[in-house]
């Protein structure tokens, strides 16, 4: 059902929805399926396993993050759009910015779910805690600590300093 190639018009979005520009989300203009199944005034779009709203337009899945680019915007987003606050779902315009493949990984909130602990930035280590960052494609180990939370304090400070992506 998705594809990445169609794009609908600002237009056509706007035709079958109505967009809260303060809220980031839309609802159906008109009452329509089976039934009556979809209501006007309903909001649109169902929560994916990736975090992300999808609504589907013309038998297509759109993000609704880039729906809202279109309509605030007019266009269509070149780069990636960024959830500034880490909340995949929260497609506020206040919250999206749109940016580089780079910014975008630096914006990481939480542990990769491989991560045993599920401290970002820290790994065990014969009973102490590495905190260990990239930055231009170099790791820089930041130290040895006593506790994990030592280490992510000091993988936090190093991520503000070092990646101007970051927004934690």
């Amino acid at each position: 059902m998705s594809n990445t190639n169609f794009k609908p018009t600002k237009a056509r979005i706007l035709e079958l929805f109505n967009y809260d520009s303060v809220a980031g989300i839309f609802t159906r203009r008109f009452t329509r399926g089976r039934c009556d199944r979809w209501k006007a005034g309903e909001p649109v779009g169902h929560l994916a396993a990736s975090g992300y709203v999808q609504i589907c337009v013309d038998g297509k899945l759109q993000q609704s993050h880039r729906l809202v680019w279109l309509c605030e915007h007019g266009e269509w987003p070149e780069k990636h759009i960024d959830h500034i606050n880490g909340s995949r779902s929260d497609n506020r315009i206040s919250n999206l910015r749109e940016c580089d493949d780079l910014i975008n990984m630096q914006n990481i909130r939480k542990a990769h779910k491989d991560n045993k602990l599920g401290v970002l930035g820290v790994k065990l280590i014969n009973g102490r805690f590495q905190a260990r960052i990239y930055s231009q494609k170099t790791e820089i180990n930041l130290g040895m600590f006593d506790s994990a939370d030592e280490a992510h304090l000091a993988y936090l400070d190093a991520k503000r300093k070092l990646h101007p992506g970051c927004t934690i």
